[in-house]
């Protein structure tokens, strides 16, 4: 299961009480997963209760480690807790009959009003899973909820300030589970099919929830003839929950063996699941920590993988376009000897009349043909045989100029859809955390040198993958340009643009002589440097710190260098 049915939550609340009775709340954090996280203090101990509010799945779990991520800040539900629940401490934990519904009960005393005692309702129901802060009172008026019901959205209830709280809606009249299992179920039915008996079960015995239903007919399956009847899933039952009221048991967690997703749990052996348990705890809680830690980080490695399939996919179709751009203007091979041939038959057949004004065309037997066939040569009426070969040379030569720059920008598309697919590799789950855990940057403190160019403007240079991150995605502005050296690993150079008044030509030959000084080329004589707009940039995902792709780059060729009319005031420290 990936939510605690009631039977279980039970166990999971015994544990909870050892390790939270009595507690301090040093304060509240709402994290963007769903979770509401309360920092306790214990004796000189501090670990964090979590609620996860999760429709697919909910929980609530002790964690000596502090949530690692982002959190949410300036929430009304996160607000409310801090205000109220700040130096409250725990008392007791219950679970509302056997559903899936705890009550926390808190004191402040350093509260001097009417609240000084509260309730806080964690209810987890799937979908519509909800934490509920009411004060101590009887009637339990509502002070805040995580997710706020009006009336618009339920006719059952109401869960907004100032209403009183209300339970979710119920089953009705059900069993016992502990009557049902070991007082016998009462009056026997019998159900033609297991799936009849699963219905049965979840609608008739509390505290079971579908999985635990399906187990017990999976108990009863293996006999030749099975027969679902109630007195068989009451006995079933029993032996399952059994290690639960002995505390003998040890729960074990289950991953799909394709896509190593966390499943859910069990604290017997299963074959719901389609593989045997990947780890086993001796608890409840740490069950569920790992299983919704696990889960957590799957579901960023599956969105970081969407990302980057989708960034692939877009990039790779730009290049494929750019590709299909370019052979389009491509002077075709045939075309090159149609030039090159009619150049060279006027250059050989001198017996031509000079004409000044002649015909549009001239028919001439082909001489560089095997077949000697004849070819028909458009001509320039206002210009002579001279001046018709000295126009076919010259578009002939204009035309092998123009696919040598093609084909250098078709070798250009090419290397960067290589340099791409270099970079198709996904993320590892071991540094999906990792980038959870420092916000996807590295610890290395990020140093970024300037220079002021004679126009006013900075040239920024980054000195590692940090500094080369925050320079392009957090101090560039989209106009600014971009400069990096081709084909080898060095620093982002960005050229900040402050004044518009002049051109900037000379400051972008600036800037591309200090990307080659800070690159391996520093040592040649000469260095390619590309530049580009920073709109034009785009991160690859999990691709590593600092690393982007580029559009509409063009390139310098210049001599690595500080030029010495740059005007350095000093390194720059980002933290």
């Amino acid at each position: 299961m990936r939510t605690l049915e009631g039977i279980p939550l039970r166990t999971l609340i015994e544990e909870l009480e050892v390790f939270c009775h009595n507690s301090r709340i040093q304060r509240v954090i709402v994290t963007p997963h769903r979770e509401t996280v309360f920092q306790l203090h214990h004796r000189g101990v501090s670990s964090y209760l979590v609620i996860s509010l999760k429709p697919d799945m909910s929980g609530v779990f002790i964690s000596q480690e502090k949530p690692s991520g982002e959190k949410l800040t300036g929430t009304g539900w996160e607000r409310i807790l801090n205000k109220y629940l700040s130096g409250a401490s725990i008392g007791a934990i219950e679970q509302l009959g056997w559903d899936r519904i705890m009550k926390v009960s808190l004191s402040n005393l350093k509260l001097w009003g009417l609240h000084t005692n509260f309730s806080l309702f964690i209810e987890l129901t799937g979908r519509n899973a909800n934490c509920i802060l009411a004060s101590g009172q009887a009637e339990h008026q509502i002070l805040g909820a995580f997710r706020h019901v009006p009336e618009s959205m339920s006719r059952y209830r109401t869960v907004l300030p100032g209403h009183p709280y209300r339970l979710p809606p119920q089953r009705g009249l059900c069993r016992d589970p502990i009557d049902f299992v070991f007082d016998g179920p009462g009056e026997k039915h019998y159900f033609p099919t297991a799936e009849e008996l699963v219905s049965w079960l979840v609608h008739e015995v509390d505290g079971v929830g579908p999985f635990l239903a399906r187990a017990c007919v999976e108990k009863i399956m293996p006999g030749k003839d099975p027969v679902f009847s109630s007195e068989n899933a009451s006995l079933v039952l029993k032996d399952l929950i059994k290690p639960l009221c002995e505390k003998s048991y040890r729960v074990g967690v289950y991953r799909d063996p394709g896509n190593d997703r966390p499943l859910g749990i069990a604290w017997f052996p299963t074959s719901l699941f389609p593989s045997p348990p990947a780890q086993t705890y001796s608890t409840m809680n740490e069950s569920i920590e790992f299983l919704h830690r696990e889960t957590r980080y799957w579901a960023q490695h599956m969105q970081a993988e969407k990302q980057r399939k989708a960034f692939m996919q877009k990039e790779l179709s730009y290049l494929r376009k750019e590709k299909e751009k370019v052979n389009a203007l491509m002077i075709p091979p045939a075309e090159l000897k149609r030039l090159q041939t009619s150049g060279e038959l006027l250059k050989v057949y001198t017996d031509l009349p000079d004409f000044k004004e002649g015909p549009d065309s001239v028919t001439l037997t082909n001489l560089f043909s095997d077949t000697l066939e004849n070819v028909i040569i458009p001509l320039d009426p206002k210009l002579d045989r001279v001046g018709n070969m000295q126009k076919y040379f010259r578009r002939y030569r204009k035309a092998l100029q123009r696919n040598r720059h093609l084909n250098d920008t078709l070798k250009r598309l090419e290397k960067k859809k290589r340099a791409l697919l270099e970079n198709e590799k996904p993320p590892e789950k071991e540094e999906i955390q990792e980038h959870t855990q420092t916000h996807g940057l590295s610890s290395a403190t990020p140093t970024i040198e300037r220079y002021r160019t004679p126009l006013g403007n900075e040239i920024l240079i980054g000195r590692n993958e940090h500094a080369n991150h925050i320079l392009v995605s957090k101090i560039a502005a989209k106009g600014d340009y971009w400069f990096h050296v081709q084909d080898l690993p060095g620093s982002h150079v960005v050229l900040k643009i402050s004044s518009f008044d002049e051109s900037i030509d000379p400051d972008i030959e600036r800037a591309a002589r200090v990307a080659a000084q800070y690159s391996p080329a520093r040592m040649s004589a000469k260095a390619e440097i590309l530049f580009t707009r920073v709109k034009y940039l785009r991160f690859i995902p999990g691709a590593g710190i600092g690393k982007v792709t580029y559009r509409h780059e063009k390139s310098l060729i210049v001599q690595p260098g500080i030029p010495p009319e740059l005007i350095r005031p000093g390194r720059k420290k980002t933290r």
